[in-house]
């Protein structure tokens, strides 16, 4: 994988993906109805796409959907 080039671990990977989707969040948060550098318009569909797909790593990374006794 491409990752080892950079990472020491799949957890490192990891941990830089997470960072990456909440900083991206933000800046898409600070310039909505902007586009961004490669042109896409910064809208609401664009934020909660990118909010969802930060979710989902959360909930791999954490085992969210766990049951509770």
């Amino acid at each position: 994988m491409a990752f080892r080039d950079r990472f020491n671990s799949v957890e490192e990977y990891d941990d830089w993906l997470l960072a990456f989707y909440e900083e991206r969040i933000i800046t898409l948060m600070d310039g909505i109805g902007e586009f961004t550098e490669y042109g896409t318009m910064i809208s609401p569909t664009l934020i909660k796409t990118t909010m969802d797909r930060y979710i989902k790593l959360l909930e791999d990374k954490y085992v969210i959907d766990r049951k509770l006794p």
